[in-house]
């Protein structure tokens, strides 16, 4: 919601948000000594509803010198809006917080020594003037790739990445891998790497795609790069997709049900078609040698075309071995059963004739 002042209207405020965003730009950390300042000069040290408002802008822009990306640049802006403030005054904010900051982490810089984790962890130089200096470490990553090994085709996965060094930014070529945050302030930071899995779903893939998968698994294979401004470091990324789905009776027994339902329904169709097609060609051939070629031509051809339909959908569900040879036997008792159910039914007609 918007936020309301009974004092200040927003027209006013939108100067003090430029100046806000002017001293962070410049690098700092806008304590409250300096925040108290800005007020002063306002005149609204003693309205203690605009100072919440602006404490409140001030954490907005802190945050995103820690990660300018483009999708929390426009997070920023959008907040900024939702407080009230006009559409060019908040993106100039935006816009120069973040330029700023994409600008620092792209120059090399020489840090004050001063009493932090990060840099006590670094070596100690002296310039001409004999001032510490912390000297940048190295650039190094932990671990030195990133392989996500077999992943099941449509998954995606993620990966911490220790960064030692910098300050610098991240490079990502490939579209399907993306690093959060883009930037590293230098000492030791993590970075988060996402994957996207390839376009693929193996429930909607045909026979050949299906087996093109089995035989060549989606991979991808790629690097993201950290740079700085005098040195840059590879980390390979390496990642397959195997064709590779399990699921429980609770889910199998449905598609094998209709499987055998379907088998035996066409073992009867090719059986009374067998019997109408015998009737014809014993009149040109000798009877085995019509029905060897019967056999031969239609019921071998229907049997094994069952079997490969119902064990491609049972895959798609289950690729278990087990899973794959009970679809084909399912679907190799129902076709017989056909057959053999059309042959007990003529022998009853029959007898009743």
């Amino acid at each position: 919601m918007h936020s309301t002042f009974s004092k200040y209207d927003l027209q006013t405020l939108a100067p003090l948000l430029g100046s806000v965003a002017r001293v962070i730009a410049g690098g700092s950390r806008l304590a409250e000594a300096e925040l108290n300042v800005l007020f002063l000069a306002a005149g609204i040290d003693t309205d203690p509803e605009v100072v919440g408002e602006v404490r409140r802008w001030r954490e907005m822009l802190l945050a995103l010198t820690l990660d300018p990306s483009p999708e929390r640049r426009y997070a920023t802006a959008e907040g900024l809006k939702i407080r009230g403030q006009p559409e060019e005054a908040a993106e100039a904010a935006v816009a120069m917080v973040a330029d700023a900051a994409l600008a620092r982490a792209r120059r090399p810089r020489a840090m004050p020594l001063v009493e932090q984790s990060s840099v006590r962890a670094e070596a100690v130089a002296a310039d001409g003037n004999g001032r510490a200096l912390a000297v940048r470490q190295p650039l190094s990553s932990s671990p030195a790739q990133l392989d996500f090994g077999a992943l099941r085709l449509g998954e995606g996965a993620s990966a911490e990445l220790r960064v030692r060094g910098g300050p610098g930014w991240v490079v990502v070529d490939h579209p399907d891998v993306r690093a959060n945050p883009p930037l590293f302030a230098g000492g030791t930071c993590i970075i988060r790497v996402d994957l996207s899995p390839p376009p693929d779903d193996v429930s909607s893939s045909g026979l050949v795609d299906l087996v093109k998968k089995m035989l060549h698994p989606p991979e991808l294979i790629t690097s993201l790069k950290l740079v700085t401004d005098t040195e840059m470091l590879d980390v390979p990324i390496r990642a397959m997709w195997l064709v590779h789905q399990t699921a429980g009776w609770d889910v199998l027994w449905r598609p094998l049900a209709f499987s055998l339902f379907v088998s035996v329904l066409i073992g009867a169709v090719i059986r009374i078609g067998y019997s109408a097609l015998l009737l014809l060609l014993s009149r040109a051939m000798a009877m085995d040698m019509a029905s060897t070629l019967l056999f031969v031509l239609l019921v071998v051809p229907a049997l094994l075309g069952i079997l490969v339909v119902n064990i491609v959908r049972i895959f798609k569900i289950a690729s278990s071995r087990t899973v794959c040879v009970l679809s084909a036997f399912v679907s190799t008792l129902g076709f017989v059963a056909g057959h053999l159910g059309v042959d007990q039914l003529l022998v009853w007609l029959s007898r009743l004739g």
